[in-house]
This record gives C-alpha cells, structure tokens and sequence, in this order.
C-alpha cells in the first residue's frame, strides 16, 4: 500500500471512532432528556439501552464521580454510647463538622472521614472490633470497668437554606440506627 493511501486510511478510521464515540455518548445521555411521546419514545429508549450498553462495554462511560462525589442529602454522624459495670452509660458524640472551627475542623477531619463516611458502612466492618478496644481502654475507670460499646449512626436532614439549623424544614425527619455492639473482654481492659 502506499504511503499517501495509508495516511488516508488511518485519518478515515480515527474520523469514524472519534464520530462513533460521540454519537453514543451524546445517545447515552440521552436518558435524562425529557422522553417524547408514544412509539417514538419507545423506540429511542431502545437505542438509548444499546448505545449505554456499548458505551459500558467499551469503557466509553461517563461519569462525574471522578471530579465530584455524590452530593449528599443527610448530614451523618456518630455517637458512642459506652456502659459500665455500675450501669452508668457515658455517650459520645464524635466529631460534627458544623459545630467546630476552622481550625478544629482541619484537626479533626481524618478522625470524621473514619466514623462518619467509613466506619458505619459494611466495608469497613474488620475496623469495629479493634477500634472498640482502643475506646473501651481509653475510657475505662478504676473500679467501674466499661461492659458494653454500642455505635450508633444518626443521620438528619440538612436544614433549609435561610433557615436556622434547629428548624428543619424537610420531610425527612432525623434517623438514629444502631449498627455495631461491642461486648467487652476481659483482655480488652
């Protein structure tokens, strides 16, 4: 072949990838265009599912995760509730970035980041066991030795803009779940 032929072939094949490429992207983001009406929405939800499905089998997929998470709807946090021997029960809230300073917040960021967005979820689950010790042992008292840690994850709406924070004006009403127990061992004190 020659080279002139060659070049021509190669500017040919780029041309259709680079057309192809945008024609299933822009087809693919077509599902969150208000859908037309009767057989013509039927028939574009159809190429819509076959433009997602090569654009997911080839890699070709978009997404804005990589430059911005999911924004969420709730504002999360989490309380420790320690119980002693004597019955006593201590409660902790740990951090809440809304109620320190900016200083405090920059301090105390990693600690949020591991039980609000980390610890309560399922992956994180072979954290629980060895971070409860650490607070059963940072929390024990001479004589009243704590028995139980229990982690709870509350979860409330967050307020309104323009409106105080005690006034949440949603919906959605404020959620406390339980989601780990720690009994204590003896080796644990």
């Amino acid at each position: 072949m020659k080279p002139g032929v060659a070049a021509a072939l190669d500017r040919v094949f780029i041309n259709i990838f680079i057309i192809t490429y945008f024609t299933i992207i822009v087809i693919w983001l077509w599902v969150d265009t208000p859908a037309p009406i009767g057989l013509v929405s039927h028939m574009a939800q159809g190429v819509v599912n076959k433009a997602a499905a090569i654009a997911h089998l080839t890699g070709l997929g978009q997404s804005w995760t990589l430059f911005s998470p999911k924004v969420r709807e709730d504002n999360i946090y989490t309380l420790v509730v320690i119980t002693y021997q004597s019955g006593m029960l201590k409660v902790s809230e740990l951090p809440r970035m809304e109620k320190l300073n900016v200083f405090e917040k920059w301090r105390q960021e990693k600690f949020r980041k591991l039980f609000n967005d980390n610890f309560p979820f399922p992956k994180y689950t072979m954290l629980r066991p060895p971070v409860s010790r650490f607070l059963i042992r940072a929390n024990a008292k001479p004589g009243d030795p704590p028995i139980r840690l229990a982690y709870f994850l509350v979860s409330e709406p967050f307020p309104l803009p323009g409106y105080p924070a005690p006034a949440l004006v949603r919906k959605k009403s404020t959620t406390i779940a339980n989601y780990f127990v720690y009994g204590t061992c003896p080796e644990d004190l």
